[in-house]
């Protein structure tokens, strides 16, 4: 009797793949075609669309009942452009959970390229979406995981694809990723704590802004006007007062003040891409009392965590060197790191290089990193050095925002009083008179 064959394990994964494919690719020699058009509703539109033909990829769009604008054919290795990213905390949080995710889904035996499409289907931030979508596209070509998301380095940063590159090499991929969510987990909690610290006296300086834009809106004027038409002599801090108020209360107000901070906005942009200015401010704020002991602190816990990590995950000091100046996210520490890759690939060892640079790095620091160096186990030291500091953010966020409210009420006092002083000078001279 026969007896009909079922499909092996194998097999049934191939047919699995298959058909996610097909869902991503509708024809096997399709192009790509990219479009604006008009929604339903007059919404434009812009996108991508496979299809085997323009004519093909018109249709299916005016099925949609989209109306088409323009539609020219591309590739995806000419749409590379980095997109305009908004929000750079939820990529980072979506990446840790996919980070976390595909680590279940890796040590479960799940095929790369299968938990890449499982984990497509579930996430929901567009950015990390498209890349996915991009990398299963890359893998079902043969291209390897490593490979696959250094195309997207808006997604995931130089630290993660050499880590991943270092774990995949040493076969070690499903270690790597525990280590990388670890560490961006770690990295928003400091970006969070930093964050939240802020926010009060932030808070506590717009509503100031607020109150003071209101008394010099609506609660000065009725009372200059009142002097105004009594043709006294005013004050000089009266006058002043008073031309503010009428400069208030013309178009050339907003006007100005939208220029003004549109173009502090723009060349501050334009300003920092510059290494030396960049450099130079960077210098200036490591010099301000408290404030400069906070970014300090940031920059050791980033840096000291990637470096941990990328060490402990098989990647040589250099490599690790390299991507630990790029995190710096400081232009002192970031050429800082630069030389000392210089002197690494040189020969000296890390404690040397850290022993040089005593006027950015402290003695326990370069304590500790000189008993890494013998112990030849630097990233124990250098997760301890991150856990250290970090504990010490925490007492610097503490005595920064207890001294950053008192700034923000002497700031409220100062405006207060030159209002109180605007009215009740004049005030004064009257009733002198009268009297």
């Amino acid at each position: 009797m026969l007896t009909e064959k079922k499909p092996d394990r194998e097999t049934q994964e191939f047919e699995r793949q298959k058909a996610f494919a097909s869902a991503i690719f509708p024809y096997q020699d399709a192009k790509i075609y990219k479009f604006r058009a008009l929604s339903k509703d007059g919404k434009e539109i812009s996108g991508y669309v496979r299809a085997k033909t323009k004519d093909a990829a018109v249709k299916g769009l005016l099925e949609g009942e989209y109306t088409v604008q323009d539609i020219q054919e591309t590739t995806y290795e000419s749409e590379q452009t980095l997109p305009l990213i908004y929000n750079p905390i939820a990529i980072q949080e979506a990446v840790a959970i996919f980070s976390r995710q595909l680590l279940v889904l890796y040590r479960s035996g799940v095929p790369l390229n299968r938990a890449v499409s499982i984990l497509f289907a579930q996430t929901e931030e567009k950015h990390l979406k498209a890349a996915l979508a991009a990398m299963y596209m890359d893998m079902v070509k043969g291209l390897s995981f490593t490979k696959s998301i250094s195309r997207h380095p808006h997604v995931f940063p130089q630290d993660y694809v050499a880590m991943v590159k270092a774990g995949e090499k040493a076969g070690e991929l499903a270690t790597v990723l525990e280590r990388l969510a670890d560490l961006q987990e770690k990295n928003l909690k400091t970006f969070r704590r930093v964050t939240s610290a802020l926010t009060y006296p932030l808070l506590i300086f717009v509503f100031a802004a607020l109150v003071n834009y209101a008394v010099f809106k609506w609660v000065l004027p009725s009372f200059l006007e009142v002097f105004e038409s009594m043709n006294a002599q005013l004050p000089l801090i009266t006058l002043i007062v008073l031309q503010v108020v009428k400069f208030m209360k013309t178009p050339w107000f907003w006007i100005v003040t939208i220029s003004a901070i549109g173009g502090i906005a723009y060349f501050w942009v334009l300003l920092v891409k510059q290494p030396p200015i960049r450099l130079w401010l960077d210098r200036l704020l490591l010099r301000i009392p408290q404030l400069g002991d906070i970014i300090r602190r940031v920059v050791f816990i980033r840096t000291f965590r990637v470096f941990a990590t990328m060490v402990s995950s098989g990647v040589i000091v250099s490599t690790a060197l390299k991507n630990v100046a790029n995190v710096a996210n400081n232009e002192v520490y970031r050429r800082c790191f630069e030389i000392m890759v210089k002197k690494v690939e040189r020969g000296d060892n890390l404690s040397e290089c850290f022993e040089r640079e005593k006027a950015l790095f402290p003695l326990i620091v370069r304590q500790m990193i000189k008993v890494g160096d013998e112990t030849g186990e630097p990233e124990i030291v250098l997760n301890l050095l991150a856990d250290f500091y970090e504990s010490e953010l925490e007492l610097a966020l503490d005595t920064f925002s207890s001294l950053l409210e008192p700034l923000m009420m002497a700031i409220m006092g100062f405006v207060a009083g030159v209002v109180i002083l605007a009215i009740f000078l004049p005030l004064y001279s009257l009733i002198n008179k009268l009297m």
